[in-house]
């Protein structure tokens, strides 16, 4: 019974993540990929820093995104997005 109401929050954790990019940017797939990747680590940047900082094996694997200009860098490095739609992330990005 625990796993089935774990599998709902996760469920829903997932419809909430996809509701708030696409406000942010729309519907197009990889614009909204490259939000739920970069907006997080750009958002918890200090978390990351410290965590990483106890536990330095973890470091190539997260990335330190200080800012927007380092986020976009980082979601058209995994994505390939179109000048209008890096103008659109960066303008979310910065709203953040």
């Amino acid at each position: 019974m625990a796993a089935m109401f774990a599998i709902k929050d996760q469920e829903k954790a997932d419809k909430a993540i996809d509701q708030w990019s696409m406000e942010a940017v729309g519907s197009e797939p990889d614009l909204m990929m490259a939000f739920q990747t970069v907006a997080p680590l750009l958002l918890e940047n200090v978390a990351i820093r410290q965590w990483t900082d106890s536990n330095p094996q973890w470091k190539s694997a997260m990335p330190e995104v200080l800012t927007v200009g380092e986020a976009a860098t980082l979601a058209q490095a995994d994505y390939l997005l179109s000048e209008p739609q890096m103008e659109q992330l960066i303008a979310q990005l910065k709203a953040l």
